[in-house]
Parts: C-alpha cells; sequence; structure tokens
C-alpha cells in the first residue's frame, strides 16, 4: 500500500450563493504584507510548535515562497495535546507522521490551479468539503456549528482570514488528523453501524473495499493538444487510485423498520429482493452476488469517493443562477412549471441498478402518497422540506455523514434505501440524462472533476476507465477538457482526438423502449465527422460536429421569448411566429436533431459565443443528436460506439434515453 502526498490540481466548485454573519469567529485579520512562514516564525507563542513541525518536515521554506496557500494552523496548545494523545514528542514522530502531521493542515492552491479558501468565499466555504484536497490527498470538511467554523467537525477556527502575500492562515484549537483506516474496518469501529457492518463482512463486500491504489499504473509523459488555434499540453494522471461510498443505515434506523438482528435484516432484503429477482431466491450463500442480503449491501456501494456536496453536482445549472433570473422574470417563465429536475445518477455495485440522486441528496424520490416520482424543486416541495418531512424520503443525516477514512466515505441514511419496483417502475420511467463521468468513477477518485477554466485538460488513458477503451496512439488520445464560456453538463466535456475508435459502456438503463441520443458541442474549426454505434449497430448516416445549429441542414433558429428577455442581436435567426421555439423543435426532430436543454447554462451567466444566451437551449453549438429507437428486454448495460471518419476531433458531454411514450409531453429541461 502506498501513501500520497499530493497537491491536487483538478476540483469542483459548487455555485450557490449564501450569506454569512461577521462574527463567525473571534477575529478577522486583514492582509499583513508577510509570507506565511515569516509570519508564523514570528507568533512564537501562537504557533512556535507548528513551526518547528513544519521545519522538521521541510515545509517552512515552501511557505515562504510565492503561492496561494491556505494553512489552517494549530495553537502550541492545540499542538501539545495532539502530542500527548499520540503519547510522543515531534522528535519522536516518525517521517510518515510527520508528513502527515504538516500536510493534513495545507492546501496548495497554486499547484491545484485554484486559490487559497477564507471564510468569506461563501461560493464554496461552508458548502461542504473544500474544492481541493490538501496536500496529504484529502478533502477538508467544513460546517457551522453553534455559530463557529469547524472543520472536519472536530477543530473549531479561533482567528480567520488571516492574509498573508501567499496565501491565508486560519488558527484552529485542535490539530487535524485523517482517519487512515481502510474503510471497512472504519465502518467496522462505529458501533452505531453493527448490523450493516456484519452485513457487509458476510457478504464480503468488505473485500472490496480494501483497495487504495493501482501500483501498476505509470504515469506518461504530456501529450500536446494541437488543433488550429489549439496548442495545449495534456498530461496524464499522477496515479491511479480507488475510492469508495457507503450510504448506511444506522442501527436505530433499521430498528424503526423492525430490523434488530443479523437475521431480521437478512429477511427484510429477501422481502425486497426475492421479488425483484425471484430466479434468485433460492441463493443461500451471501457472498453470491445474486443473493439478496448481498443486493442489500451492494445497492449502498458506490465505486466513487463523494463528501455529501459532491453526490449532486449543480455547476452551472440555471437553478444556480435563480437571484438573477429571477430579477429578469426568465427563472419562473422556464422553471417552475414542476418539471425542472436537478437528478443524477450513481452505479452502485449491486448489478444492473441505479441511485437516482436530486438536488439536497434526496435517494429515489418517490412520495408514497401521490404515488409519483416528482422533483423536489417542484412547488409541492421547494422550501417545505422540514426535518419532519424528510422522514418521507430517502435523505442523509448530515450530522452523521461525511466521514472520511484512507480509501473512502460514509454517509448515514434517514430510511431504508433499496431497488425495489417502485424505483424501477416509478422513480426511472423518466428521461435518463447521464453525463460520461457517470459511467467512469475512476475520474472523479482521480480529481478530473473539472469546474475551472484554468485547470486545463487531462489525458484519459485507454482502460485507464473499465467503461471505456479506446486505439490509443501517439496520434488518438481522449481527453477531459474543462468548460471556459459553453454550457456542458457538469462544466466538462469528453473529446477524442485523432483516427479514434471509440467503446463507452453505458448505463444500466431498465427495460423498456427508448429514444436515445448523444449531447455534443459544435467546433467549426478543429471538429471532424463521427460515426455513431450503439450495441453495435450504427446509428444513420455520420454526424459531422463542424456545422453549427444554423447550418441549413439542421435549421437552428432563436427562441423568441428567451430573446426578448436576454436582448435580442440581429444575428440571431428569430421567429416571431414560433415564440416559444416549439414548431423550430419539430423541424429539428424531423433532421434528427434536437437543441440543448434550457437546464444549465454556461459558467458565466449568460456566456456562450453569443451574449444573449441564456441555457444550451439557446446555443446554435449545443445540439443532441438522435441515435434511434432501441428496445430493451432487461435492464442491463449498454456499449456506446464511435468511430472517427475524417482527421479532427469529436465531444461527447452526455447521453440520454428517453422512453418513447413519453416523447410527446417532453418539456424543455
Amino acid at each position: 500500500m502506498k501513501y500520497f502526498y499530493v497537491s491536487l490540481f483538478l476540483f469542483s466548485v459548487i455555485f450557490i450563493s449564501g450569506c454569512r454573519d461577521s462574527d463567525l469567529v473571534e477575529t478577522y485579520t486583514t492582509f499583513t504584507g508577510k509570507m506565511m512562514g515569516q509570519y508564523l516564525s514570528e507568533e512564537d507563542s501562537t504557533f512556535s510548535e507548528f513551526t518547528a513541525a513544519l521545519n522538521r518536515a521541510g515545509a517552512l521554506s515552501l511557505l515562504n515562497t510565492y503561492g496561494k496557500y491556505t494553512c489552517f494552523a494549530p495553537t502550541n496548545e492545540a499542538m501539545q495535546q495532539f502530542y500527548a494523545e499520540k503519547g510522543k514528542t515531534l522528535e519522536q514522530l516518525d517521517s510518515t507522521e510527520l508528513r502527515d502531521l504538516v500536510f493534513y493542515h495545507l492546501i496548495d492552491g497554486e499547484t491545484a490551479g485554484t486559490q487559497y479558501y477564507r471564510t468569506t468565499d461563501y461560493d464554496v466555504f461552508g458548502k461542504g468539503a473544500l474544492p481541493t484536497k490538501n496536500m496529504a490527498g484529502r478533502y477538508i470538511y467544513i460546517s457551522l456549528s453553534n455559530s463557529q467554523w469547524m472543520i472536519d467537525k472536530t477543530a473549531r477556527i479561533i482567528s480567520a482570514d488571516n492574509e498573508m502575500i501567499n496565501g491565508v492562515v486560519h488558527v484552529i484549537n485542535k490539530v487535524l488528523q485523517g482517519n487512515k483506516d481502510l474503510l471497512p474496518d472504519f465502518i467496522a469501529a462505529n458501533s452505531r453501524y453493527s448490523l450493516f457492518s456484519k452485513a457487509l463482512e458476510e457478504t464480503r463486500l468488505a473485500d472490496s473495499l480494501k483497495l487504495v491504489d493501482d501500483e501498476s499504473y505509470v504515469q506518461k509523459p504530456n501529450w500536446q493538444y494541437v488543433r488550429a488555434t489549439y496548442n495545449k499540453s495534456c498530461p496524464y494522471p499522477k496515479s491511479k487510485l480507488y475510492g469508495f461510498t457507503v450510504f448506511m443505515e444506522s442501527d436505530s434506523i433499521m430498528k424503526l423498520n423492525n430490523i434488530n438482528t443479523f437475521d431480521e435484516l437478512v429477511n427484510y432484503a429477501k422481502s425486497v429482493y426475492d421479488v425483484m429477482y425471484p430466479d434468485d431466491k433460492n441463493i443461500t450463500n451471501f457472498a453470491d452476488r445474486r443473493n439478496s442480503l448481498n443486493r442489500f449491501v451492494a445497492y449502498h456501494i458506490v465505486n466513487k469517493k463523494m463528501t455529501s456536496d459532491k453526490i449532486v453536482v449543480k455547476w452551472a445549472y440555471t437553478y444556480t443562477w435563480s437571484t438573477e433570473y429571477s430579477a429578469t422574470g426568465w427563472f419562473s417563465y422556464k422553471n417552475d412549471d414542476d418539471k425542472y429536475l436537478i437528478e443524477q445518477y450513481l452505479i452502485p455495485m449491486c448489478p444492473n441498478t441505479l441511485i437516482a440522486v436530486q438536488l439536497g441528496n434526496y435517494f429515489n424520490f418517490y412520495d408514497k402518497q401521490t404515488d409519483q416520482a416528482g422533483s423536489v424543486l417542484s412547488s409541492s416541495y421547494r422550501g417545505l422540506m422540514t426535518e419532519a418531512r424528510k422522514r418521507n424520503f430517502i435523505t442523509l443525516i448530515d450530522t452523521e455523514s461525511n466521514n472520511e477514512c484512507l480509501n473512502g466515505i460514509y454517509h448515514s441514511l434517514n430510511n431504508m434505501l433499496v431497488y425495489d419496483q417502485n424505483v424501477e417502475s416509478k422513480v426511472l420511467k423518466k428521461r435518463l440524462r447521464m453525463e460520461v463521468r457517470t459511467f467512469m468513477p475512476e475520474l472523479d477518485n482521480n480529481d478530473f472533476n473539472f469546474e475551472k477554466y484554468s485547470l486545463g485538460p487531462m489525458i484519459i488513458p485507454d482502460n485507464y476507465c473499465k467503461a471505456l477503451t479506446y486505439n490509443e496512439e501517439s496520434k488518438v488520445k481522449v481527453i477531459l477538457f474543462p468548460a471556459n464560456v459553453h454550457p456542458y453538463m457538469y462544466g466538462d466535456e469528453m473529446l477524442a482526438d485523432g483516427f479514434f475508435n471509440l467503446k463507452l459502456k453505458v448505463g444500466p438503463i431498465p427495460a423498456g423502449k427508448y429514444e436515445v441520443r448523444v449531447g455534443y458541442q459544435v467546433r467549426p474549426t478543429t471538429r471532424g465527422i463521427t460515426q455513431y454505434y450503439f450495441d453495435g449497430r450504427p446509428c444513420g448516416i455520420p454526424i459531422d460536429q463542424k456545422k453549427t445549429g444554423t447550418d441549413p441542414e439542421i435549421g437552428w433558429q432563436q427562441v423568441y421569448n428567451d430573446a426578448l428577455i436576454a436582448g435580442r442581436t440581429a444575428a440571431d435567426p428569430v421567429n416571431d411566429a414560433d415564440p416559444d421555439g416549439f414548431e423550430n423543435d419539430k423541424l429539428l426532430r424531423n433532421r434528427g436533431y434536437m437543441r440543448g436543454p434550457d437546464i444549465w447554462t454556461g459558467p458565466v451567466f449568460r456566456n456562450d459565443w453569443q451574449v444573449t444566451n441564456y441555457s444550451a437551449r439557446n446555443s446554435t453549438a449545443s445540439l443532441r443528436r438522435i441515435l434511434g429507437i432501441f428496445s430493451f428486454d432487461e435492464t442491463s448495460t449498454h456499449e456506446l460506439g464511435m468511430v472517427q471518419m475524417s482527421d479532427g476531433d469529436a465531444l461527447l458531454d452526455y447521453i440520454e434515453f428517453m422512453p418513447v411514450e413519453m416523447i410527446p409531453e417532453e418539456d424543455t429541461h
């Protein structure tokens, strides 16, 4: 097992505005004009112990260089308490313990291509984990308790925002210590989850959660991406780390469901999964993946390490711009129709199942009273989610979640999470839109989650992700690009360059008859012509991704009502007789195309190739291509193929599965 001390250069950021009281901590210190290392050294009465540790680890000189560091500096009293708990002095700490101690308290924003973090950075501070990992490769989790900033739920900030030339220092009253257990041991150590922990061991699924890193992976040198005006150096990932998230019910939650013993948990699992999979009901071996208890436990595990704020990506969704949209009247006009849905999908370890998660971390959102799977953003629910009402649904218990160890995180659920008929026939009976990262958890585990353009592109090596294979060579690469100004789902895009032959495993998708579509972004100067395949079947003629929506073969027109609000430009084709664009939508569909959805915008409000574009729906470059109608006899995964027919690149942002019977009533979201 290897331990990594890394400075990450990729992060995700959530654009949700907020407000904070100015008296959350005891003092605020303004810019001092000093380097961080100098400041800590001079404040000897407060930081002499931490400065000594920095010096022994060789990190003090680092804090005397230019950069964008965030330092959580423990006081001398906090350091003495740490030594007492360890039963060691500073001099007795070995090199690993010393590096753990020092680097856990530092975030290197310069190397990560991000920033340093002040408590007044409302878009990130207090929204969960800070976007950039610390130099020990772990997330720092920020929360509020009694109007005090808490770090990892253990340390309190007693002096915030001490700004230096090269960053900011937050003074804390306790040393931060990351747990180094493997996830199954970490869970077993908490007696509140004894039933789930026993089930994890009995099913042997605990063995699957003991991976940390792929030691066979070797990083390759950077590759130069050159197309038209593009000339970018694209790095390969530094490592291939594993990560896991477990969503668990505590013993007390199980007790509320009449589950008090392990045998009762086994029977509960049978009552759900023997109904879903009757052919497997006689499989009694808990380690068999078809066994009901195994399915129950596996449905709670995702091969991706996620703090609570990263379960649902909110970046660039129009909902996050609601204040500005409301000011113009656009948000209420477009989105307050009970159909606006920020829902994404997790692929658990239980075979051929999905977990649907909505904004606010509501799992498989289903209202038993109305027998419907709705939207938490609808007028029926929005703003009404009291703690009492939350008990009718499945969500996280925030105070008992975000428990991180070496290779994973576990969260506590307020209700029982299962994959039953309601999930398959009601929750998932809708348009399923899945961003490409959905199928490649390896990307999030290794910080490919771009949400700032300055971070730059990264190579996805062939076979780095289980779901993705292609003919990688010197002139054929697959790259994950961050968004600059364009409206991409999740704020990034998967770009394939050269004469590639790419296969991506997508799904699983419930049985049914679907219209399958792909979302992409046009670029006239770099794109090529791409043939798509689905489950080995060619999907019509190749797509020329150079052609924007206004090309006569496509026929895109600006939506008149949106243009009125946005400030229409003469260059935009607008049809006054089709104010909502619905007739133009029909023309596009007849030609095998659709607009992008209006649910997200670019990383800057109203910023795309045309300043009037509120969302992907009004971007001439954001299109969907209809691949065809496909019938699936059973819930399973499928293969999306892409073969490049001419020199250039091709972009894949997301894939959609739309039940054909719902197409006539489909919304614009």
